[in-house]
């Protein structure tokens, strides 16, 4: 149940930070993800724990009305943000190292009534000794092997990079609202390094788990421009669902296995993120920035 809820607040501090990146930022998501985010902290830690009433103290009165004055107002709106998110992560560390604790426990009573280890070294020592009674003296590997079980092995904690498939973790995802032309053009761009399509931020929210275990798995989010047709909201909404996917991508994969390819002439997140962001009509090519970004990271992309 901890951990369940501790996701959501992991979770809510990814939303966040795709927030803080939106220029200008959006009141209106703002105010939901505040509530929501006090929610799960009140649900994580209770409503008398001293880092919820912190998450409360962050969001501060703003002195001016957004009409009145309105880069003045998200300025402010963008530091009540940033407290709001330092205390989402306090909160995140604080019970980590609670559950660390309880794990070293767990192994500290489970290993308490474990053999000594110079008790396992007679034991594998007297059956050695018999071995070389059976063989004349020579303990060859084979009877060893029989007399000997073998040691269990231990689980990997992240599957290995030719078991990713196996486990719906590509190697390389492309990310994008809508298969539109610009999207169909990365994913073929990048099919020789099997690039596998993710539509839609509740397709992606669903594989968080496989996400966080798919050691060197690599994302591009594709930020497509409006499509004839679309109403100035519906592209907006695109834009933003396009930004909270790299803010919830940087913070699974890191900001080294993350970049963005966008429409139009304007970035999707401001500068200094540190995800890389390439324009699809860029002269000098799109592809070599992006894998180069990604070898870089550590991404085994040949």
């Amino acid at each position: 149940m901890v951990a369940s809820k501790l996701d959501i607040v992991r979770k809510k501090e990814s939303e966040g930070r795709a927030i803080l990146q939106m220029k200008p930022i959006d009141r209106e998501a703002y105010a939901v993800w505040s509530e929501a985010a006090r929610a799960a902290v009140g649900e994580l830690l209770g409503a008398e724990s001293q880092l919820y009433k912190e998450l409360l103290a962050a969001r501060r009165a703003i002195s001016v009305r957004f009409e009145v004055d309105p880069s003045y107002y998200l300025t402010q709106l963008g530091a009540n943000l940033r407290r709001e998110l330092a205390v989402l992560r306090k909160c995140i560390e604080e019970v980590e190292a609670a559950e660390g604790a309880a794990r070293r426990e767990e192994y500290l009573r489970a290993t308490a009534s474990d053999p000594a280890p110079s008790a396992r070294a007679r034991t594998a020592q007297s059956r050695s000794e018999a071995v070389r009674g059976r063989t004349g003296g020579v303990a060859t590997a084979a009877a060893v092997a029989v007399e000997t079980p073998p040691p269990t092995a231990r689980a990997e904690t992240r599957p290995a990079a030719s078991e990713r498939g196996a486990l719906g973790v590509p190697s390389l995802l492309v990310y994008c609202e809508r298969e539109e032309k610009c999207a169909r053009a990365v994913l073929a761009a990048l099919e020789a390094w099997g690039a596998k399509p993710v539509s839609g931020l509740e397709k992606l929210l669903s594989m968080r788990e496989a996400l966080r275990g798919g050691a060197g798995t690599c994302a591009v989010v594709v930020a497509s421009g409006s499509s004839g047709g679309d109403a100035p909201a519906e592209s907006s909404d695109r834009l933003r669902s396009a930004a909270c996917a790299a803010g919830f991508l940087a913070a699974l994969l890191g900001p080294r296995r993350v970049s963005v390819v966008f429409e139009g002439e304007s970035p999707l997140l401001p500068e200094g993120f540190g995800i890389l962001q390439v324009s699809i009509a860029d002269p000098d090519g799109w592809r070599p920035k992006v894998l180069a970004a990604f070898r870089a990271g550590g991404a085994d992309l040949k």
